[in-house]
């Protein structure tokens, strides 16, 4: 039995995911909260929000009281809202709007977390008093 190319490809394919992986977790083990800074919002805007969740979330502890705390705020609640978990976005949309009120985003932030309740109430034809 000969092995064809496309069985050539999958394997390649195999191997490219399962380096990529482990290239994650060095940055998601790292010490470095930079590195780890730069390849969230990498990883961001190449809309790969699953990890950028990841890495948001562990420097979310690591820059609390400073400059960028906020920067990472924001970002971590727009990874929330890419993976449609609405919910948890809209609490984070509104506590950035409240701790942060004179930030840029603020105000977009509490739109933004009006706009994530809206999207996750349930339709008005299920309300019986509508009828």
């Amino acid at each position: 039995m000969r092995p064809t190319i496309s069985s050539f490809f999958s394997l390649l394919i195999v191997a490219m995911t399962l380096s990529s992986c482990g290239e994650f977790q060095d940055i998601l083990k790292s010490t470095d909260t930079e590195l780890k800074f730069t390849k969230a919002k990498a990883y961001f805007e190449a809309e790969e929000y699953n990890k950028a969740y990841e890495l948001f979330d562990d420097l979310m502890t690591a820059f609390r009281g400073t400059a960028k705390a906020q920067e990472v705020y924001a970002y971590y609640a727009k990874t929330l809202y890419e993976q449609k978990d609405y919910i948890l976005a809209g609490y984070h949309f509104k506590r950035f709007s409240q701790t942060f009120p004179s930030h840029d985003f603020a105000e977009e932030a509490a739109y933004m977390a009006a706009y994530c309740y809206y999207l996750e109430a349930p339709s008005s034809s299920l309300d019986p008093a509508y009828i």
